[in-house]
């Protein structure tokens, strides 16, 4: 395996929902930095709607080491699937990409995505996914109140469409 020489922060794929034990035992036993993100998600069970807190990037951690030192440790700890690489080279993830990430961290290593406050006719756009760009009317929430009806022009017709509300943001 090649990688770059010295400390550098590496992405470390685990098994599903490992996250933070593979965190664990990084941290406890090897004395390693890690970056676990999480995410604090609104969630409707039994007709209560509560927040839970899950993982940013799921089946996913950072670590700052050095793979001379630690990649076959690491390789073989409990709960992790792999280093990321491409063919024989380790991926090393930018100390800027890190660092734009922990800005948004709270106390709790927490992200908190608020949800814009909508309301029928608002003029929204689409931020992300297969219609990213686009400018439409959002109608309504459905009854999971994670996804909403929205009105899209497209080719001169005007049709309804299904999206999660995550993707969309009011437009300016």
């Amino acid at each position: 395996m090649h990688y770059f020489e010295g400390t550098n922060w590496y992405a470390i794929q685990t098994r599903s929902g490992q996250e933070d034990l593979v965190a664990y035992y990084l941290s406890a036993q090897l004395d390693l930095e890690i970056l676990n993100p999480k995410q604090l998600k609104k969630r409707r069970r039994f007709g209560t709607e509560t927040t839970v807190r899950t993982a940013l990037f799921p089946s996913y951690i950072f670590a700052l080491f050095d793979p001379e030192k630690f990649l076959h440790t690491i390789q073989y700890t409990r709960g992790v699937r792999r280093v990321l690489h491409f063919g024989q080279t380790l991926l090393r993830v930018e100390n800027e990409i890190i660092m734009r990430i922990r800005e948004r961290l709270d106390s709790n290593d927490c992200i908190e995505f608020m949800d814009a406050e909508l309301n029928s006719g608002d003029a929204v756009s689409v931020r992300e996914g297969a219609f990213k760009g686009m400018k439409g009317i959002f109608k309504r929430d459905l009854n999971d109140r994670s996804r909403v009806v929205l009105l899209l022009d497209i080719l001169g017709c005007s049709a309804e469409f299904v999206i999660d509300r995550r993707l969309l943001e009011p437009a300016v």
